[in-house]
């Protein structure tokens, strides 16, 4: 498997992990709260444990491609645990979510960057 089909096995699985946590939300009726506060902190171990270490081994030529998405990532997964800290503490929950809402939809759409440049490289090699 190549490093980039690695990387897209992680994002599948960051996918299925946070529908089966929407799936557990659900039936213990959590608070939306709770429900970013988790989401955040899997998101944050995901991408630092095994999405970020992954992009940043891609060998050329797509080294320049995967270290800036790697980067913008990296800064993503840092405002988002910055964010879900926040959350802990009294004060504006309704900004926090719509930050932390938006940030997340950031870690998704770099995603769906990732998965399209994989896509027309292996469309090119064909």
């Amino acid at each position: 498997m190549s490093t980039t089909d690695a990387v897209l096995h992680e994002f599948d699985r960051w996918d299925e992990d946070l529908a089966r946590l929407e799936d557990e939300c659900a039936a213990g009726d959590w608070a939306q709260r709770e429900r970013l506060m988790v989401t955040a902190q899997r998101t944050v171990a995901t991408y630092r444990g095994r999405i970020l270490p992954q992009l940043r081994a891609e060998q050329a030529p797509a080294v320049t491609y995967a270290h800036v998405v790697a980067d913008q990532l990296t800064h993503a997964v840092d405002l988002l645990d910055d964010l879900q800290r926040e959350l802990v503490r009294p004060g504006q929950t309704s900004q926090l979510e719509i930050r932390i809402n938006e940030t997340l939809a950031v870690i998704r759409a770099l995603g769906t960057v990732v998965r399209r440049v994989h896509q027309l490289d292996h469309a090119g090699q064909s």
